[in-house]
């Protein structure tokens, strides 16, 4: 119910990497690495100027999917940053709903409303007290986050969401490793014998263990490598000799460009031979 498009968020300077932004059109952080959800988690938090130290969102499983939402602390650092003076211009029951309009401006003289609403049927004393401050909380914190551009839930929300679950941030488990990913970076490993270097770098037993963003840096790193040592082949052999075989697995083997004989070591004494060029066809 905006009166006015919000432009006021400081823009950021980095870009988000592709895999967040591909998990960001499903709207799931899930897939994330812990270091991606960092970098994410503090996009958010400099595009409206929040200070990521004070953790002003939290996680929240729904449906199936892991998103942030706001907490208390990020409305009210939003209204200090903002200048956001809010009233409340309306409260009322209906039908045993307890409606509070929220209306909000800031120092820019941009205003927007929203509403917080709680069940109040067959609610007496103090939880009928209870419950209209929840509805005003609810309402203040809702045209907060929208007068801000953030269209996110906020922690009065979630306890009234069925199947939303709180996930504290220890418990955010990074996806393992994809079974073709880990069969590719093991032939990269086995080609280079660095298995047991590879397995205590991160400290695993197996690859199979590995988080999806750590084995994408392995397979990374194991590419680089297997790059490097065809280069410096090519470079040891000299021009005389073909270097073959994929970067991604396959042994190197050394083709004679006169003769065209295979060796598969790139040993001197190996390589050495008398032969004579190849007849023209």
């Amino acid at each position: 119910m905006a009166t006015e498009q919000q432009s006021q968020a400081p823009a950021t300077t980095a870009p988000l990497p592709d895999a967040i932004e591909k998990a960001l059109v499903g709207g799931d952080l899930a897939p994330l690495s812990t270091e991606q959800r960092v970098i994410y988690y503090r996009h958010v938090c400099e595009s409206v100027g929040l200070n990521p130290f004070t953790r002003p969102f939290d996680y929240l499983r729904l449906n199936g999917k892991l998103v942030l939402y706001a907490n208390k602390g990020a409305t009210d650092q939003l209204r200090k940053i903002y200048g956001i003076s809010i009233t409340l211009p309306n409260q009322r029951d209906e039908d045993g709903i307890y409606l509070v309009q929220a209306r909000a401006k800031d120092k820019d003289g941009r205003e927007d409303e929203d509403l917080g609403a709680v069940p109040i049927l067959n609610l007496k004393g103090e939880p009928l007290a209870n419950a209209k401050m929840k509805a005003c909380t609810k309402a203040k914190r809702r045209v907060t986050l929208s007068i801000c551009g953030l269209g996110m839930l906020d922690e009065t929300e979630v306890e009234s969401i069925p199947g939303a679950q709180r996930v504290a941030v220890e418990d955010v488990e990074a996806p393992l490793v994809s079974p073709e990913d880990a069969v590719k970076l093991g032939r990269l490993v086995e080609a280079l014998g660095e298995l047991p270097k590879m397995l205590a770098f991160y400290k695993v037993k197996a690859l199979g263990e590995l988080t999806a963003a750590d084995a994408a840096q392995a397979i990374r790193m194991m590419l680089q490598r297997r790059g490097k040592m065809r280069e410096d082949l090519r470079k040891q052999v000299g021009k005389g000799w073909e270097v073959r075989g994929d970067v991604e697995a396959e042994p190197f083997t050394f083709k004679c460009v006169a003769c065209g004989c295979i060796s598969e070591s790139a040993d001197a004494g190996a390589l050495a031979h008398d032969c004579a060029p190849p007849e023209p066809a």
